[in-house]
């Protein structure tokens, strides 16, 4: 490869890199900003499972994603996608809202209300 095949290679990693950041951190910015518009509710991730006799495994798979990976969404110690808010949120019917992944400030790594 020459030296301007190498550039340009180079260059669109860094664009794919720099695209996945904004994703991320704009996916963020909706949730806290919607959060701040919508009451949270009693309900979150574990209690709509427990009430429902749903486990864990299988809301991971209707999510597809692992077991370790949505209890670590569940227990703010991963940040969550705005796609599995949305999705859970769908799943259960709107009981798991969008603010419910909000987590306080300073207890856990999760998206800090």
């Amino acid at each position: 490869m020459n030296m301007q095949g190498e550039l340009s290679a180079s260059h669109g990693s860094i664009f794919a890199h720099c695209a996945k950041l904004i994703q991320t951190h704009f996916a963020k910015l909706c949730l806290i900003k919607f959060s701040h518009s919508a009451k949270k509710s009693d309900m979150d991730i574990r209690a709509y499972l427990r009430g429902e006799k749903i486990t864990l495994s299988s809301m991971a798979k209707e999510l597809g994603c692992s077991v370790t990976t949505l209890h670590g969404y569940a227990s703010g110690r991963r940040s969550v996608p705005l796609r599995i808010v949305l999705k859970v949120e769908e799943l259960s019917g709107g009981q798991v809202k969008p603010a419910d992944w909000l987590f306080e400030a300073g207890k856990n790594n999760g998206v800090a209300a």
